[in-house]
C-alpha cells in the first residue's frame, strides 16, 4: 500500500497545481476581457463624438467601422458571461470520505480533480474563442476606418 501513496500524491499535487494554473488563468482572463471590453467602448465612443461631417465624408468606412465595433463589444460581453468552472473538490462528497482509507480518499480526489482540469480546459477554450474573436473585430474595425479615411 505504501508504493501506491507516493504516486498518488504526486498525481494529486500535479493535479492541484493544474487546476490553480486554471483558477489564476480565469481571474486573468476575466480581467484582461473587462479592460479591452473599455478600450473598445472607449473606441467606440471616440468614433461617435467625431463631426458629422467627418463621419458623412466616410460614410462606407465610418458604418463598417461603427458596425465591427459594436459586434466586439457585443462578442466580448458574450465572452464573460461563460463562468461555470470547477473547484473541486466538493464539500459534501468530501465528507461521505472522511471514514475512508486515505487510499480510496486519495482517488476520489484524484478523479475530482481530473474532472474539473479537463471541465475548465473546455472552458477556459471557449472563452479564449470570443475574447480572440472580438479582438479580431476590433482591429478589422480599426484599419477599416483608416483605410477609409485615408483612401477617401
Amino acid at each position: 500500500m505504501a508504493a501506491l501513496e507516493e504516486p498518488l500524491d504526486l498525481a494529486l499535487a500535479h493535479l492541484q497545481r493544474r487546476l490553480g494554473d486554471q483558477l489564476h488563468s480565469i481571474d486573468a482572463l476575466s480581467n484582461k476581457t473587462s479592460v479591452t471590453l473599455g478600450f473598445v467602448l472607449a473606441t467606440l465612443a471616440a468614433l461617435v463624438g467625431l463631426d458629422r461631417q467627418a463621419l458623412l465624408g466616410h460614410a462606407v468606412a465610418s458604418a463598417a467601422s461603427f458596425s465591427l465595433l459594436v459586434v466586439s463589444s457585443v462578442v466580448r460581453v458574450r465572452s464573460s458571461r461563460i463562468s461555470n468552472y470547477n473547484d473541486p473538490p466538493d464539500p459534501v462528497k468530501l465528507l461521505r470520505l472522511v471514514d475512508e482509507n486515505p487510499n480510496t480518499v486519495g482517488r476520489a480526489l484524484l478523479g475530482s480533480l481530473a474532472e474539473a482540469v479537463t471541465h475548465n480546459q473546455r472552458a477556459i477554450f471557449a472563452r479564449f474563442h470570443w475574447v480572440n474573436a472580438a479582438m479580431d473585430l476590433y482591429w478589422l474595425g480599426v484599419i477599416i476606418y483608416a483605410v477609409g479615411v485615408g483612401l477617401i
